[in-house]
């Protein structure tokens, strides 16, 4: 007969059960429905679960099937077929005798009787099978210890199973109790590793139970057992430590159980607990570092931080470690530290830390005129530059800020595309350069009135740009520097990745570019001459180059400035930058939008508006990460490409305090926002109304002293006029960068200075003007009560005066960065500030100068008409205060960002605004402040 392989699986077994004839062969596969071991003598096998069963080969013996054969294989027969009342069963009895096994048929109701003579279970294998044979050779029955049921099979059906093999003594002939048996342990000795009870026995249908013991001697009797600890495995607990291990290993069948217990280990002593110590704390941008100071190599560490990200470092000696991330200025955080080791309780150790005080946030630093940002290419490196402070560089895209200069007029900011490298240009000033990320400077090229500054990816080829002058490049990091291009007002550069590619443009001209590396230059010839040019940007490879001009065209040219198109933006263009690795464009504009384009010629699409005049934009090489930065104080940063904008810097509303003028009683004031409108107050400064709603980046205020001729300008607006005392104004004179503003006591005779440009004056109320003097970079004017003597003042340049009006100049003084200038009614006292300078004045209109005061960096100054008292303001610094026309000063209140300033005629009272924050006032001449 046929015999199909034993490991087939079920489903066909069972489809064969049901069609194979009488003579049919079917392998049995059996899988275990429960345990027979220490209880088959109470075990129930229903009807289905035994059959009768014969050997073909009668000379085998049974015996022989699982000693030698390694398979018994018995055929379905109907002889001595049993059966059954309705409902009943069949049961194994263990009786006493050679022949140690009778099967018993029992009712429902569990009345039992015997059907054979005693008999032996041959063949037995848990989950399989077991051959019942009576002492009537022909008395042969399987009985099934598996969901399988022979009693259904046909006729004549193989039953077959198999056995582990000979000797094991695991299954077999199920006569007597279990023997043979050994015990032994596997493991290491340390707590907290796990053991392996290891037993060999004898035992036909043998149920295997251990119990782990432990002592604190060797003595036998000593040992004790281990609550719970049943199991082949047990792992080492604390209280082990030290001790001895045992395992006792029971087998156990119906006819008894033995058992054996292993030889003791001797448990190793746990190691103690560590708990960390820790050294001193030092805190860091962002968060602070610190010494686990009790490293131990033989335990594991783990840290986890209550705020931000905690690092573990490479241990050195005892010291391990932690540098702590990703929090807020002066954020606390709480470190854990966790050490473990097998066998040792988990110590435990805490440390707390401070993050060191960002220079800048919402809530504190600097205010600031941001002239200039950048951001690396590699996107970790955020540089913002103060135009009358410092350079601040950020890490962590603009949470935590590190001032990195001293404070200058800076006027420009790029740096190499991983942040190392950083050049600034300073107007009036040097050219700043650092190797080391802002930790070191060094003064390079000469003091020139730099305007713009681009490096290519590592910082070694600069191009620099004066207003008013030539180009100036570097091709060894700014150790030397060579003049090329002509003389222009220069506005803005770029320089791609390799620098060889470079591009310029000019206030008003033409668009220039390079491909030496700035040796020579061609103009872009075909669209001639286009004003007011703001801004440049290129690819890394300077094959897309942008220009951007004020009326919101921006000039496009994709073959290295060959040839160039036209793309209209919304808005006006103060700044655009392009992310070199993706191609997004990003322009900032006055209008108070930031926009963004991927690609050239798609829609610019709106990501970020705010109510402020952008100053300039910055993006990293991929596009993710967007700045935008104002002179008004603003920093505004997006991660994710523009979709959402958080505020990094001061933002406190409409009190951008720019220019103040008042009455002499002081109860009238008007202020100029920049950014903003101009307010009205006539409770000195209480209370407050809207005069102008136009919205203007006011910069500079004059009155007459009945306060019904008032005068405000605009920077890159145009000049505002009252002359019902500020009920109604109009707008005169033409847009320019105006920058301030003055008039004679009776408002006749004005005069207003365009920075970058000429000044202009007006001998009727400022209805018709005249261009006066020449081009330079003025900074400030002033005039006598009369409107006869006039001074002004140029930025990095001298200071003029003038007799008649403004109709001739004479150059005045020292080149210097002056920042202010005042005069007493008469003309003939005169006080100028310089910043990063000192204070001068003058008894004689001008003609000679002596320098007072300590070099501060001096932003704005004010004067009675006597000239006798004086203020003085310093950027991020106090008031200073004199009483003797200049000649000693004294510092009144405390450090902020000043900048407009005004006393009254007679100098006893005068206003003070701390710009993006509060206007203070005070009744003494400057020497105590209230705060409005």
């Amino acid at each position: 007969m046929k015999k199909k392989n034993i490991t087939e699986s079920l489903s066909i077994l069972i489809i064969s059960a049901l069609f194979f004839t009488p003579i049919s062969v079917v392998t049995i596969v059996a899988t275990a429905e429960n345990s027979f071991a220490a209880n088959l003598d109470s075990t129930r096998f229903s009807r289905e679960k035994v059959t009768s069963v014969y050997k073909a080969n009668a000379t085998t013996s049974y015996a022989a099937c699982y000693t030698t054969g390694g398979t018994c294989t018995v055929q379905r027969s109907s002889t001595n077929e049993w059966t059954l009342p309705s409902g009943g069963y069949f049961k194994l009895v263990k009786v006493n005798g050679s022949s140690p096994w009778q099967v018993q048929a029992c009712s429902f109701g569990g009345s039992c009787s015997s059907v054979s003579d005693n008999g032996k279970i041959f063949a037995f294998k848990s989950g399989n099978f077991l051959l019942y044979r009576g002492t009537n050779s022909a008395n042969n029955w399987v009985f099934s210890m598996s969901f399988l049921s022979p009693y259904s099979w046909a006729l004549g059906a193989d039953i077959s199973w198999s056995f582990d093999g000979p000797g094991t003594g695991h299954e077999g002939e199920y006569k007597e109790k279990p023997s043979s048996i050994t015990s032994s342990i596997n493991g290491e000795t340390t707590v907290g590793s796990t053991l392996s009870a290891v037993s060999t026995y004898v035992a036909v249908d043998g149920d295997v139970s251990y119990q782990w013991k432990r002592s604190s001697s060797t003595s036998s009797s000593s040992f004790s057992n281990i609550t719970g600890a049943i199991n082949n495995q047990y792992t080492l607990t604390n209280d082990d430590g030290g001790k001895y291990i045992k395992v006792t290993v029971t087998v156990t069948n119906v006819f008894g159980n033995d058992s054996a217990t292993s030889n003791y280990l001797k448990i190793d002593v746990p190691p103690a607990e560590l708990d960390s110590t820790f050294g001193s704390v030092t805190s860091t941008l962002g968060g602070f570092t610190v010494n686990v100071t009790n490293y131990d190599a033989n335990y594991s560490y783990s840290a986890a931080s209550s705020s931000g990200v905690v690092a573990i470092g490479v241990a050195s000696g005892r010291n391990l470690p932690l540098t702590v991330t990703g929090l807020t200025s002066s954020q606390n955080a709480t470190v854990t530290v966790t050490t473990t080791r097998r066998g040792a309780t988990d110590g435990s150790g805490t440390v707390s830390g401070t993050s060191s005080a960002s220079a800048i946030t919402t809530a504190t630093g600097p205010v600031g005129r941001w002239v200039a940002n950048s951001i690396s290419r590699d996107g970790n490196t955020f540089l913002v530059a103060n135009q009358e402070g410092s350079i601040y560089r950020s890490t962590d895209s603009g949470v935590n800020w590190q001032q990195l200069t001293a404070i200058q007029n800076w006027s420009s900011v790029a740096q190499s595309n991983n942040g190392t490298k950083i050049v600034g240009a300073v107007a009036g000033g040097k050219i700043h350069v650092s190797t080391n990320s802002g930790a070191t400077w060094s003064e390079v090229a000469s003091a020139q009135n730099w305007r713009s500054i681009a490096c290519n990816a590592d910082c070694s080829t600069i191009i620099a740009a004066v207003a008013g002058g030539k180009l100036w490049r570097s091709t060894n990091t700014g150790s030397t520097w060579n003049e090329v291009g002509e003389t222009q007002s220069w506005r803005a550069v770029a320089v791609s990745d390799d620098g060889t590619k470079m591009i310029a443009v000019p206030f008003n001209g033409s668009v220039v570019h390079s491909e030496n590396s700035g040796a020579t230059w061609a103009t872009e010839q075909s669209q001639r001459v286009l004003p007011q040019w703001t801004s440049v940007a290129m690819n890394g490879d300077g094959s897309k180059m942008y220009a951007a001009f004020l009326s919101g065209l921006l000039q496009v040219s994709t073959d290295f400035g060959n040839t160039w198109g036209v793309q209209i933006f919304t808005g006006d263009n103060t700044s655009i930058a392009i992310a070199r690795d993706s191609g997004a464009l990003i322009q900032c504009g006055s209008n108070g939008r930031i926009n963004y384009s991927s690609a050239i010629g798609e829609t610019i699409g709106l990501v970020a508006a705010n109510p402020t005049p952008w100053s300039a934009c910055s993006v990293s090489g991929d596009g993710n990460k967007i700045m935008g930065s104002s002179t008004t104080g603003l920093i505004y940063i997006s991660t994710n490409g523009g979709n959402t904008w958080r505020e990094a810097s001061q933002q406190t509303g409409n009190v951008k305090r720019r220019a103040l003028v008042s009455s002499e009683n002081g109860a009238e004031v008007f202020s100029a926002i920049y950014g903003g409108g101009i307010e009205y107050s006539s409770n000195s400064g209480s209370t407050w109304s809207v005069a102008n709603a136009t919205q203007q980046n006011w910069i500079g205020m004059a009155a007459s002293n009945s306060m019904q001729k008032i005068f405000a300008v605009a920077y890159n607006g145009q000049i505002n006029r009252s002359t019902d005392s500020g009920a109604t104004w109009e707008q005169v004179e033409s847009v320019r960068p105006w920058i301030s503003v003055a008039c004679s006591s009776d408002g006749s005779k004005v005069i207003a200075a365009a920075q970058g440009g000429l000044l202009y004056v007006s001998i009727d109320s400022g209805a018709t003007w005249t261009a006066r003097a020449t081009k330079r970079k003025w900074v400030s004017v002033a005039t006598s009560s009369d409107g006869a003597k006039l001074v002004a003042a140029v930025q990095g340049g001298f200071i003029y005066t003038s007799t008649n009006s403004g109709v001739s100049w004479t150059e005045r003084a020292a080149s210097r960065n002056w920042s202010a200038v005042a005069s007493s009614s008469s003309g003939t006292k005169l006080v100028a500030t310089v910043a990063q300078g000192r204070i001068y004045v003058s008894s004689d209109s001008g003609a000679t100068w002596q320098a007072k005061a300590s070099t501060r960096n001096w932003l704005n100054v004010a004067s009675s008409t006597s000239g006798t008292r004086l203020l003085a303001a310093v950027g991020t610094g106090q008031i200073f205060y004199s009483r003797d026309s200049g000649s000693t000063w004294s510092a009144a209140d405390s450090a902020r960002n000043w900048r407009a300033l005004y006393l009254t005629g007679s100098g006893t009272r005068a206003y003070a605004a701390d710009f993006g924050k509060k206007l203070y006032r005070s009744s003494d001449s400057g020497e105590n402040w209230t705060a409005l």
